[in-house]
């Protein structure tokens, strides 16, 4: 069986993901910073939006190290798959606008994950799948 977030080692996979999806929006940020395609006040908001996902992350592997999400249906594929591409748009978009819709995306998945609930995370999944593929 391949259940998502099945066992302690996905979830640590999945929260290195979403550190990776953090460091790629600071990334991302800094560039909207040199070009000023971003202003103060956007650039602050997504300041905090990124240290939100970087403590759903380290509550994420809190959580790996006590238990693991029963319930979850699908694949821990699917889930390692959407946030991967999601990075991968991050590092690719232009216009910073879409670059933090794919990020919210991002942070509501971190949360659902933390969070440890099944449905919020199938909703969040559904929500990063759609980000991604509003941006190609």
């Amino acid at each position: 069986m391949n259940a998502m977030l099945d066992d302690a080692d996905k979830m640590v996979r999945t929260a290195n993901l979403l550190a990776a999806s953090a460091g790629r929006m600071n990334d991302r940020r800094m560039t909207a910073l040199a070009d000023r395609s971003m202003d103060a006040i956007a650039f602050q908001a997504n300041v905090v939006d990124e240290l939100n996902l970087r403590a759903q992350v380290n509550a994420i592997l809190l959580a790996a190290v006590d238990q693991v999400v029963c319930g979850a249906k699908g694949a821990q594929e699917d889930l390692e798959t959407a946030i991967a591409q999601a990075n991968d748009r991050l590092a690719r978009i232009d216009d910073i606008g879409k670059a933090l819709a794919v990020f919210a995306s991002l942070l509501g998945l971190g949360i659902a994950v933390a969070a440890l609930k099944p449905a919020p995370i199938l909703t969040a999944l559904k929500a990063v799948q759609k980000s991604v593929t509003a941006v190609v």
